[in-house]
């Protein structure tokens, strides 16, 4: 791999607001780290680096890591209720189940227990998986399965 296409890479990944970075090319491997909040106001920005990474032709292959995020349940008006809402750690497209042809990982009706995955959030190529911080009843998905989520959007309602 070109040493100009890896100091581009490196420089683009500390401007953008992206916490992981893992790229592997034949018998090289590159992994970079850090960690932030993301802000939504960088998200035009994140769209367009994405676009620049997919285009990167000396790139074979970048691996898809897992993550796991822990999702804090909101205090909001639902909860008056005596329901809880699970929100977004991060702004991606949003899965209901680990692969396309998989069983979700919840629904409407599903008990979760705390640490259960309910679903999965793609961010730059990187698959988060989204645990549930507290137990409860699904009582509602808030969003369609392969919809884009934004940071602290409100994914699932519980009971």
């Amino acid at each position: 791999m070109d040493v100009e296409v890896i100091k581009d890479l490196i420089q683009a990944f500390k401007e953008a607001e992206l916490t992981d970075l893992s790229l592997k090319c034949e018998a090289f491997e590159l992994k970079l780290g850090k960690e932030m909040k993301i802000d939504q106001d960088k998200l035009g920005e994140l769209a367009m680096l994405q676009q620049s990474l997919n285009q990167a032709a000396p790139i074979k292959q970048v691996e898809a890591a897992s993550e796991v995020k822990k999702v804090e349940v909101s205090q909001s008006p639902a909860e008056e209720k005596g329901l809880k809402t699970i929100k977004a750690p991060i702004v991606g497209t949003f899965y209901r189940a680990g692969s396309p042809s998989g069983k979700p990982f919840v629904e409407v009706g599903s008990f979760v227990h705390k640490g259960d995955v309910i679903c999965v959030i793609e961010a730059m190529k990187l698959m988060n998986e989204v645990e549930a911080e507290e137990e409860g009843e699904v009582v509602e998905i808030l969003v369609e399965n392969e919809e884009m989520v934004e940071y602290n959007q409100p994914l699932i309602v519980l009971r």
